[in-house]
């Protein structure tokens, strides 16, 4: 059972699911046999949910608190047309490979899908009934079940505008000879509708009108596209036919390379198997002889992938890099305002965790926090608790607001059990009625040393079961070192840190009526093998004004053997649009090296209100291997700056595909490694964009960006003789060569005036694109730095965002001001100037704002080209800073009203100079700012980006000139 579980169930009663969904109702126990704990990613919650429908003639349960957090958990797995559920088998090691997947086979009635025995000590891939969950996880040789969560793609006579963006309009290589694999959701299922129309757009159409390869293409481009394995029927799993989509963008720039097609969304270990085979690694389900990519590209993100690990995507993709092939994969399309990145700072689970907030313990079980709170504060102070904007729900949870995310640790991932050496302790004993609690000593175990500690027995009060106990370690100083409570007998490993007399204490689980009972044994012996999952964190929510405990997220993550929190879709009470997250630890690691990082990414639009930055890392996964190239993504339509939505990096990298730890020096990644273009053209995929002048759907994200990058590599590989003649670290470093002068302070635009008083005026602006910056008090900042003090200072916009847009998009430059009141929409809100709480020795009444000179049409009324701050006399003296945030747009032309684009104008880069694409020359401009001191001395400076050559966590090394990638000599 899971931690919320066994902590309540002792009192007899414990929270789980209904109809679906974890929820805080209260009713009647079950055994915890029944449930082991290592069913991870929301079985476990499926398996409650299924005994409660069998228990439905037998008991009600309480009604559903409208007040409490619901936790929808079948909705984003995948299932078969036989109602079972995709999972993951962890083989533990201990025994045969062969053997193990006969007996899950033969316990559950299951059908293998895919498997690996060659990651860790084993993955098998099936379709199980939900009913036989409990057995599987149960089962001799089986470490942990994983549900497999639905994945992503990273979306956002045709041809792509990244012909020209790229200048592979100045180049006469084609693709021919070399082979392109794709994964994606689908190539060939969907009833695709081109802009809403009745006409539905199929291979067969796209073959007529010369926008894919195949018999008949009217182009003489007749080599057909090799679909390996195109996407099954998954009854909550539509395709879209991406993978056609990105099929047309490569076809448009390397029209004789051979393609080939495998889904990439039937599972993890599948999508692993897929990789290999379009690679030409024979004996696979989905190899085709003959068929052997050079080049490889996905759009696919399966949000259990290892965020401080290579797992076994990753794993496939460096396998297929040593055999030559140049993988791409899609960054991501999520900005670094929806995630969370921070070294671990744990407050201690005393009365002082919760000071300074309204945060209210009561009714959370302590287990869930034994370990201590995270800290979101790095200045020293202490906040426990974070608030978290919640998207709109919809359908049935309208007027609700809900959340998605993934949480991950440093802890290494898909552990394999303890090496077992000698025996070291072996004492039996017996739980009774009249002794429910049996104690041992265990003397002076070895500091350092690993210990596999074993306890094991059978029931006597539920006879044929197997003995349910809690088993507690007392340190020689009395205080506990782990109490293990997971369901039936205990298994786990131990680091002791003391020297002394340790105290085994065996006690029987009451699951009602009273104790277990039985006779038991404890054996202890000596293990090796350090990595293992040493921390135990839980997410919980709490009222964001009365803090009142909402719920909590808290898988068994020792049990499980996975550091990842990855609940289904949280649906919180209505009227609610934010809630405050709170980051426990169940446990206190005993490891040598415990976890001391925190990663999390949000699934939806939810995002932080505080302690958020504009550099968390928010790419990972397979995208990020050694032999992966992660692609970023620019606009066609302002293509100077990435796109707003481009995942951002580097990664850390703490374990190698053993589960050893790396070097410290040698964890940090540079990824994402390069970008492309996106928004292009295609038949069907997925929709027409009003920034362009035509009327075919328009491909945008980081989905698109990948295939653009490896057709690119497509062309440099054929100008240096075919397969065989780059290898892929060549590759990527011919690519990241190319690419054109780029921002290397991505989000940030600084600028400084020395005033005729020798005076230092500084000035910056941090923000992306999103609706976190566009209401960031803190956004802008003025400093400084002198005699006398600041009376006035001016911004003119007018010459922002000096880029303004390109030949099929008349953008003028400059950006507006714009005062209208925040709704919390990109397009039709502002937000009106307000002094921020970082500001160091000034306050609003130091400050008054005033914006004139009103943006003509086709501006709306409450935008404005120049703010002027005026300061009180004396106020603003040297040392002082003032921290405001004020919305600032794009000015549109005629062709670009405001209501015909999602993106405004928060990003700080458009306040500097650009790079114009695909010119390449430098487009001089930025926001200017004048002032006047208390002297009468004045002041004028540019606010600028640090353009030049080199990597940047949004874009990685910049934007791909294809027609310098082909024209570089090999490294």
């Amino acid at each position: 059972m899971n931690k919320l579980a066994s902590s309540a169930r002792r009192s007899g009663i414990f929270s789980f699911a209904l109809r679906a969904s974890l929820t805080f109702a209260i009713f009647g126990s079950v055994q915890a046999a029944t449930i082991p704990a290592n069913l991870g990613a929301g079985l476990e919650q499926l398996v409650v949910q299924q005994q409660q429908a069998a228990r439905a003639t037998q008991r009600r349960a309480a009604p559903v608190s409208a007040d409490v957090m619901t936790i929808d958990v079948e909705s984003r797995m995948l299932w078969d047309a036989q109602g079972r559920v995709l999972v993951n088998v962890l083989v533990d090691g201990q025994f045969n490979y062969a053997a193990v997947r006969q007996a899950v086979q033969r316990i559950t009635g299951g059908t293998i899908s895919a498997e690996d025995p060659k990651y860790r000590a084993g993955i098998i891939e099936m379709f199980v009934p939900v009913e036989a969950l409990s057995r599987l996880g149960k089962t001799q040789g089986v470490s942990a079940v994983q549900a497999v969560i639905r994945p992503i793609t990273n979306v956002g006579a045709v041809t792509q505008q990244g012909f020209i963006q790229h200048r592979v309009d100045r180049l006469s290589q084609d693709g021919t000879g070399v082979t392109i694999g794709i994964l994606s959701d689908s190539y060939n299922t969907a009833a695709n509708f081109i802009s809403g129309a009745p006409l539905t757009i199929r291979e067969s159409n796209d073959i007529a009108s010369g926008d894919l390869p195949g018999t008949g293409n009217p182009l003489g481009n007749t080599q057909p596209v090799v679909v390996l394995k195109d996407l099954g029927v998954y009854p909550n799993t539509v395709g879209a036919d991406e993978g056609r989509g990105m099929a047309q963008l490569i076809h448009d720039i390397a029209p004789k390379a051979r393609l080939g097609f495998a889904t990439a969304f039937d599972g993890e270990v599948a999508f692993a198997n897929s990789i290999r085979a379009l690679a030409g690694i024979q004996g696979l389900p989905n190899s085709q002889p003959g068929f052997a990519a050079q080049i490889i590209v996905d759009d696919v993100q399966y949000f259990a992938e290892g965020m401080f690990s290579d797992t076994v995507i990753a794993q496939a993709v460096d396998d297929v890099a040593a055999l030559g092939v140049s993988y791409f994969a899609s960054a991501g399309n999520t900005p670094p305002t929806q995630g969370y990145a921070s070294d671990l700072r744990i407050v201690a689970s005393s009365g002082a965790a919760t000071a300074g907030t309204n945060v209210n313990l009561a009714g959370v079980p302590p287990l869930l926090y034994a370990g201590g709170f995270q800290n979101f504060r790095s200045d020293g102070l202490q906040d426990i608790a974070q608030t978290i904007r919640l998207t709109a729900g919809t359908g049935a949870n309208a007027g609700r607001g809900t959340l998605r995310f993934v949480l991950q640790w440093d802890d290494p991932y898909d552990v394999t059990a303890t090496t077992v050496g000698p025996l070291v302790f072996n004492q039996s004993g017996a739980l009774t009625a009249a002794t429910p609690q049996v104690d041992f000593a265990f003397n002076n175990p070895s500091a350092g040393q690993q210990y596999r500690v074993d306890v094991q027995g059978t029931s006597t009060k539920f006879p044929g079961s197997t003995l349910d106990v809690i088993v507690t370690v007392i340190q020689p100083d009395g205080s506990i070192l782990i109490e293990q409570d997971t369901g039936n007998g205990e298994t786990f490993s131990i680091f002791f840190p003391q020297q002394g007399i340790y105290t085994i204490r065996v006690t029987g689980f009451d699951g009602g009526p009273g104790p277990d009972e039985g006779p038991f044994t404890v054996r202890i012996n000596q293990g090796s093998g350090l990595s293992r999952v040493t921390s135990d964190f839980n997410v919980l929510f709490f009222h964001p004004t009365t803090g009142a405990f909402l719920g909590a997220v808290a898988e068994n993550n020792l049990a499980t053997n996975r550091p990842i929190e990855l609940p289904g879709m949280l649906v919180f009470p209505a009227g609610l649009t934010s809630v405050q997250m709170v980051i426990s630890r169940a446990n206190i690691p005993t490891a040598p090296v415990a976890a001391s990082r925190l990663r999390y990414k949000f699934l939806d639009s939810s995002f932080p209100s505080e302690y958020f930055s504009y550099s968390t890392p928010i790419t990972y996964g397979h995208n990020s291997a050694v032999g992966a190239n992660g692609v970023a993504a620019y606009s066609p339509f302002t293509p100077n700056i990435p796109e707003d939505f481009t995942s951002t990096g580097p990664v850390r990298i703490v374990f190698d595909r053993n589960n050893n730890r790396i070097p410290e020096a040698q964890q940090v990644r540079l990824k994402p490694d390069m970008a492309a273009m996106d928004g292009g053209n295609t038949t069907f995929f997925t929709g027409d964009t009003g920034r362009d002048l035509d009327s075919f759907p328009n491909f945008f994200g980081t989905s698109a960006a990948a295939p653009t990058a490896a057709a690119i590599a497509a062309l440099v590989l054929q100008k240096n003789g075919g397969p065989g003649s780059v290898n892929p670290a060549q590759m990527k470093t011919i690519l990241q060569r190319s690419a054109f002068p780029h921002d290397l302070d991505p989000y940030s635009a600084r600028g400084q005036a020395i005033a005729t008083n020798r005076g230092k005026i500084t000035v910056t602006i941090d923000g992306d694109n999103s609706l976190t910056s566009q209401s960031d008090p803190n956004a802008m900042s003025v400093a400084y730095v002198g005699p006398g003090s600041i009376a006035s200072i001016i911004f003119d916009a007018t010459n922002g965002n000096p880029g303004g847009g390109n030949v099929t998009n008349t953008n003028t430059p400059g950006q507006v001001f714009d005062i209208r009141a925040n709704n919390g929409s990109l397009v039709s809100g502002g937000q009106p100037f307000v002094v921020g709480a970082a500001s160091v020795g000034l306050s609003a009444a130091d400050v008054t704002a005033t914006v004139f000179d009103a943006a003509p049409p086709p501006s709306v009324a409450g935008q404005f080209f120049k703010l002027q701050l005026n300061f009180a006399s004396g106020a603003f003296t040297g040392g002082k800073a003032l921290r405001f945030g004020i919305d600032r747009d794009e000015f549109r032309s005629a062709f670009l009203p405001p209501a015909g684009d999602s993106r405004n104008g928060s990003s700080a880069d458009l306040a500097g100079q650009a790079v114009r694409i695909p010119s390449g020359a430098l487009i001089p401009g930025g926001i200017v700012f004048t002032g006047t001191l208390s002297d009468g001395s004045t002041f004028r400076g540019v606010l600028g980006n640090r353009i030049g050559a080199g990597w940047s966590f949004l874009d990685g090394f910049g934007f791909i000139n294809a027609e310098s990638a082909v024209g570089q000599p090999l490294p």
